[in-house]
């Protein structure tokens, strides 16, 4: 498979093959994105009322510290000012 759209690829033109960069570009931003977002509990992932919360911890000799914290700023602004 991965042969195949490499011999397509390659039969495309410059102008062709930087739009083709532009959409995987994109494609990868917007599912960091919503993954981050999931992570935030911004994007749900479940439609019951009583939704459960995921959290996103580093751990290190003993220590935890909580990535995704409610109260700090959340992943996805952190993801946009360095896409910006």
């Amino acid at each position: 498979m991965l042969l195949n759209q490499s011999i397509i690829f390659n039969q495309l033109s410059v102008q062709e093959k930087e739009f083709v960069g532009e959409i995987i570009e994109l494609a990868s931003e917007l599912a960091t994105y919503s993954f981050l977002g999931i992570l935030d509990g911004t994007i749900q992932i479940e439609e019951e009322k009583n939704k459960g919360v995921i959290e996103l911890l580093f751990e290190k000799d003993g220590k935890s510290i909580l990535l995704n914290d409610a109260n700090d700023e959340d992943l996805c602004s952190i993801f946009k000012s360095i896409k910006d």
